[in-house]
């Protein structure tokens, strides 16, 4: 507990897309799940759209080497789907335009230029501070170019011979500020 768990996609940097999937809970629900963008390759440097699925409530993060600035404070939601109900997140992001969607539900958009240029997107989850466990499943991953933003070719990684990434060494864990919470 105390963390939030961020997997980087094994996508194609871009600067202006649409992300989105599908996402719910097994079992007990965490704290929240959601989508990152913005990302830099080192997670120096990202943005954190999550959701908690008790309160029905949302928020934007951004992260840089000074620490989380809140750009969206916790807001509620009627869109988000309760408990363990699956949820389609979407983020489009257009310059410093933030559009954020669920379940085909657009909840606003917002600006903020902080983090720009070509940056990657991700998965996020977080357990409650006191329950250490938080089993999110997301499905239907996406990224999309924006028109006029050509995403560069793939780059060689860590891939196997049938072409899969391992998403292994693309995960990171970052503290939780205990101001920002549910």
């Amino acid at each position: 507990s105390g963390y939030f768990y961020l997997f980087r996609a094994p996508t194609c940097d871009r600067q202006n897309y649409t992300v989105e999937v599908d996402a719910r809970w097994v079992g007990t629900p965490g704290s929240s799940y959601g989508l990152l963008f913005g990302l830099a390759s080192d997670y120096s440097r990202y943005y954190l759209f999550d959701m908690n699925t008790d309160y029905k409530q949302f928020r934007v993060l951004r992260r840089d080497p000074a620490g989380f600035v809140t750009v969206v404070p916790v807001t509620d939601a009627p869109a988000i789907n309760g408990g363990t109900a699956s949820n389609h997140i979407k983020v489009t992001r257009d310059g410093t335009g933030i559009t954020l969607e669920v379940n085909g539900a657009v909840l606003g958009t917002w600006y903020d230029g902080a983090i720009g240029g070509r940056t990657g997107v991700g998965l996020v989850t977080n357990p409650y501070y006191d329950l250490p466990t938080s089993d999110a499943r997301f499905d239907n991953f996406a990224v999309v170019s924006l028109p006029g933003d050509d995403a560069p070719a793939p780059e060689s990684g860590n891939v196997t011979p049938d072409g899969l990434e391992f998403l292994a060494p693309n995960a990171r864990r970052d503290l939780v500020p205990r101001d920002e919470g549910w």
